[in-house]
């Protein structure tokens, strides 16, 4: 009876591996530490899979050290997942809800165990960091959910009104609702969080049904010293929105423990690498295994083994070695304390298992760092050594050499103004809020901030641009390249203008200034003109579309977009997740072509010879078509077309829960997809969209190919007499109404 009741109990406990910031790539070049974070990866992927068979990793942001990771990062990432990944276990839990709606970036529109194409043994779910957030609407996550190696959910796509919709899972008579926010600029969405426009989708309660709601943040817990108070996202924003457990990344000190908060509680994973040697993130590196049976959980923490040994230490030199005044004084001193450091290094070693130091040989080398305070409150500094030259006599011993001494800066005294209002000690010189809506902003003060200091030889806009492509599109060689490109186009630019002068001009220092100096200045003239051409042609482009779409705008769609009506809860017996909500008003105004429903966009392609554009030839057909229309027909046709909106009332979309375990009655409606209603309203007078140009024709047979022409729609409605007697008049497939308009039109132009 025991078994049984331990078999039904597992039957219905989801086992998830969490883990984040893995910072895979991290140091790659080096030869020693290149290989440490897939080595600690690789750790907890074998966990998941081998130790303790769990049902899916749940990994918190920053799988990559890099935006843009290398080709050798990338495969070995890809090798990676594939082995552990990959497999031919079941997957003992289901998904429930609509996968379009979780995985909107996937190519194929399933989670990754959903493939049929695909053996998944165990499902990474995961959501981007700050490290590896998307550039440009794609991140190198997307690239490994297109190869159907994760499950890449909570993207943000507009800040205007961030709404969180969970993934649904279910494992016996467990639900997990699995909510993940991806990073955002802490100041943005801290703005978000402060105007309410961020909203969580919950399930809609169900009778024997509780669901625990899991969320994957990546954002500063807290604020920092030193930061803004909107840098950061504390625990109390959080309070409110139904949450039972909060995955916190982007923090590297580990703190496993669950800590209550305002009603749920918070886990931090903390890094599986140190990236820093700082105070925080040497602390020991771990992975959770969670298990969450029905509404409880409980948290088991496991240390991770391949994780390098650190030692840190901190002197005072004033305080430990007050008489050592002299360089060679000050080097013995440092000699004896990391002789002791090496020390205990080495028993941290010796505790390492064989097989790791197997799996992992440049292990024995350990991280260390002595910080160093050179400074004396009483008296003159201390002399400082060389720090390269002092650590290269370690290089065998340590893997950082290079950074094993660091001298701590002395603390900053912040003046204050005694005379402040309030007494509130305000800074002389107040610290400037920094722009994030485009660092472009920020290094063009820098520049301007230093023009008597300014280049010489180099383009401060060609440079500017550089540095923005490095920070904000992750370009690692942006300023490298573009400076030596600049350099190079210099060189040549003086050697042609030299030599068309004076031959021992070339030997004059001062021409040879003179003429970088003017080479640099028609490369800024030539740089704003190019800038002032590109911002009028945008501008020429926004104003055309806002002039031909602006009232299309103000109907609150536009061609080809779909409006897709989010509700905060979650309906079993509603459509599914995913599908348009019905519209009974997908109508097309013909006299201004305003679209108020709807409808198909096609390219605004202009007419070869006439010079009209698309749309202004469309509408004015369109509206000669509604005028012979009205005229023929008379009120009963707008009576019918009347009859057929009905009203005109929105259907509300509704979330479907889809269960296999449970059959559900729906009520017996159809949802009618965008081009069949686009038909029926063809049928019913208004004028139906005009068919794409054929580029490389003659103007009048660009022109024949938009006159709509009269095709039959079948429909169940009966066709009043008054209507079936009375046929527009038709010349070629042509209302006559629209031929006479034109030939009108033609004759006025």
């Amino acid at each position: 009876m025991a078994s049984a009741g331990n078999a039904a109990s597992s039957s219905s406990t989801f086992k998830f591996l969490i883990t984040t910031d893995n910072h895979l790539g991290f140091q790659e070049r080096d030869s020693r530490r290149g290989n440490d974070s897939f080595t600690t990866f690789e750790e907890c992927l074998r966990a998941a899979r081998v130790e303790h068979d769990v049902d899916a990793i749940l990994l918190g942001g920053d799988l990559f050290h890099d935006n843009k990771p290398s080709l050798g990062c990338f495969a070995r990432t890809t090798s990676l997942l594939r082995t552990y990944v990959l497999g031919d276990k079941p997957i003992a839990f289901s998904l429930l809800s609509d996968p379009k709606r979780n995985f909107p970036t996937h190519p194929v529109p399933l989670a990754n165990f959903q493939d049929p194409n695909i053996n998944v043994a165990i499902p990474i779910f995961m959501i981007h960091g700050n490290h590896d957030d998307p550039v440009g609407g794609t991140s190198s996550i997307d690239i490994l959910a297109a190869n159907g190696l994760v499950n890449y959910f909570g993207q943000v796509f507009s800040l205007d009104d961030i709404v969180v919709e969970p993934i649904l899972l279910k494992k016996g008579h467990t639900y997990v609702a699995l909510y993940g926010l991806g990073n955002v600029r802490d100041e943005r969405l801290h703005r978000c969080f402060r105007m309410k426009k961020l909203r969580f989708v919950h399930p809609k309660p169900v009778k024997g049904r509780l669901w625990f709601k899991i969320l994957l943040l990546h954002q500063n817990r807290g604020v920092r010293g030193g930061s803004g108070e909107k840098n950061g996202i504390f625990e109390n924003m959080l309070a409110g929105f139904g949450l039972d457990l909060v995955i916190w990344g982007n923090e590297h000190e580990q703190q496993m423990v669950p800590t209550p908060s305002e009603g749920f509680d918070v886990i931090q994973p903390g890094s599986t690498i140190l990236t820093s040697l700082s105070g925080q993130e040497c602390n020991p590196k771990q992975y959770g295994v969670l298990e969450v049976r029905e509404g409880s959980y409980r948290l088991t923490p496991f240390p991770l083994r391949s994780v390098r040994p650190v030692v840190r230490r901190t002197v005072e030199l004033w305080r430990e070695n007050p008489t050592g005044r002299t360089l060679d004084a000050v080097e013995d001193f440092l000699r004896r304390v990391i002789e002791e450091m090496i020390e205990e290094a080495e028993e941290q070693i010796s505790r390492i298992p064989d097989d790791v130091l197997a799996f992992h040989p440049s292990i024995k080398f350990p991280l260390m760092r002595l910080s160093v305070d050179f400074t004396d409150p009483e008296s003159t500094n201390f002399p400082q050594p060389n720090i390269n030259r002092f650590g290269q006599q370690y290089m065998d011993v340590v893997v950082n050499p290079g950074d094993l001494l660091r001298p701590l800066k002395p603390k900053p005294v912040i003046r204050r103004l005694p005379s402040a209002p309030g007494g509130d000690g305000t800074m002389v010189v107040p610290v400037p809020l920094v722009n994030t809506s485009d660092i472009r902003t920020k290094v063009a003060e820098v520049f301007n901030a230093n023009a008597r200091d300014a280049c010489s030889l180099l383009s401060e806009p060609e440079v500017s641009a550089a540095v923005y492509a490095f920070a904000e599109k992750g370009e690692r060689d942006a300023i490298d390249e573009r400076i030596n490109e600049l350099l190079n186009k210099c060189q040549k630019s003086v050697w042609k203008a030299m030599g068309r002068g004076d031959a021992e001009g070339i030997l004059m220092p001062d021409s040879i200034y003179t003429e970088v100096i003017r080479y640099k200045q028609d490369m800024n003239k030539r740089y704003a003109e190019a800038t002032r051409a590109a911002d009028a042609s945008e501008q020429g482009q926004k104003g055309q579309l806002q002039e031909s779409h602006g009232k299309a705008d103000r109907a609150q769609t536009g061609f080809g977009r779909t409006d897709f009506m989010i509700v905060d809860a979650f309906d079993e017996g509603g459509v599914p997740l995913g599908a348009p909500a019905a519209s009974a008003s997908l109508t097309l105004n013909a006299a201004d072509c305003t679209v108020q429903g709807v409808c198909e966009e096609e390219e605004d392609d202009a007419l070869p010879e006439t010079g009209l554009e698309r749309g202004t030839l469309s509408a004015l057909i369109a509206s000669a078509v509604k005028q012979d229309q009205e005229t023929t027909a008379g009120p009963a046709l707008h009576a019918v077309a009347a009859s057929r909106n009905g009203g005109g009332k929105r259907h509300r979309d509704e979330v479907e829960v889809i269960d296999d375990d449970e059959v559900v009655d729906k009520p017996h409606s159809v949802q009618p997809s965008v081009k069949k209603g686009v038909r029926r309203k063809a049928a019913s007078g208004a004028a139906a969209p005009a068919p794409k140009p054929t580029r490389g024709k003659r103007g009048k047979q660009a022109a024949a190919s938009l006159i709509p022409t009269p095709t039959l729609q079948l429909t169940h409605e009966l066709v009043p007499e008054e209507l079936a007697s009375q046929r527009p008049a038709t010349k070629q497939g042509m209302p006559q109404g629209a031929l006479n308009f034109l030939s009108k039109w033609a004759g006025q132009s």
